[in-house]
């Protein structure tokens, strides 16, 4: 009997050891990748998370942080070549 109380036992912990925890994460992060160009056409860095405004459903999105990525630099754009006109709206 007391065999059998110390395998029970000995197999209540083996079984407690080999189980993985579950950790849920919530996370709401969207990124946005963007180029800016001035009107000239050429590349505008260093800009901040105030340069910036996101909408989203019509409501204004709080940014918290905007990374400049660096890279190959984009060749300067002709008016005939943009895509979108920011200074248009």
């Amino acid at each position: 009997m007391k065999l059998g109380r110390i395998l029970l036992l000995a197999s209540l912990l083996r079984a407690q050891t080999t189980v993985d925890p579950t950790i849920r994460v919530n996370v709401n992060l969207i990124q946005i990748d963007v180029t800016v160009f001035d009107k000239s056409g050429r590349h505008v860095p260093d800009l901040g998370v105030n340069d910036f405004e996101v909408f989203r459903d019509g409501k204004r999105q709080i940014l918290k942080n905007v990374l400049w990525v660096p890279g190959q630099r984009p060749e300067i754009q002709t008016p005939a070549s943009k895509a979108y006109d920011c200074a248009a709206d």
